[in-house]
C-alpha cells in the first residue's frame, strides 16, 4: 500500500467531505504545530478551497493528548489552531472573517490516550469547511 502525501491527502478529504485534519505528525508532543511540516498540506489545502470558488467559513480546531495539566493542553490546542489561522491569513490571504478558531484541548480524542500512538494521532489541528 503506497503511503498517502500530505498534499494528497488534503485532496482526498475535500472530495469526501468538508473536513481537512493535519496529520499527528504535525503537532509536536508537547509544543506548538511545527508549521514548516505543515505548509505542503496546508497549501494543498488552501488551493482546493479556492478553486472551488465558494464563499465559505472555516473553523480550525486544536486538539491535544490528555499529557498534562487540562488548562495547558487547552491553551497548546488554541496555540496550534491560531499558528493555522495566521498561516492561511497571511500567506494564503484568506480573509480574518472567514475564518475562527476553537481549542478542545484534550476533550475530543480520536484515539485512546493509553499508547504513544494514540497520543500522537490526538494531537492535531482540524480544519472544518462549513458552507
Amino acid at each position: 500500500v503506497e503511503k498517502e502525501t500530505a498534499a494528497s491527502q488534503a485532496r482526498r478529504a475535500m472530495r469526501e467531505a468538508e473536513n481537512f485534519v493535519l496529520p499527528a505528525a504535525r503537532a509536536e508532543r508537547r509544543g506548538d504545530l511545527r508549521l514548516a511540516e505543515a505548509r505542503a498540506a496546508l497549501d494543498s489545502f488552501a488551493a482546493n478551497i479556492k478553486s472551488r470558488n465558494e464563499n465559505v467559513y472555516i473553523e480550525i480546531q486544536g486538539h491535544t493528548d490528555s499529557v498534562g495539566p487540562e488548562s495547558y493542553n487547552y491553551d497548546l490546542g488554541l496555540r496550534r489552531a491560531e499558528a493555522v489561522l495566521r498561516y492561511l491569513n497571511m500567506e494564503q490571504g484568506f480573509a480574518l472573517h472567514r475564518m475562527s478558531v476553537i481549542s478542545y484541548g484534550e476533550s475530543k480524542p480520536v484515539e485512546k490516550n493509553g499508547s504513544p500512538e494514540g497520543r500522537a494521532r490526538n494531537r492535531r489541528v482540524a480544519l472544518v469547511v462549513l458552507k
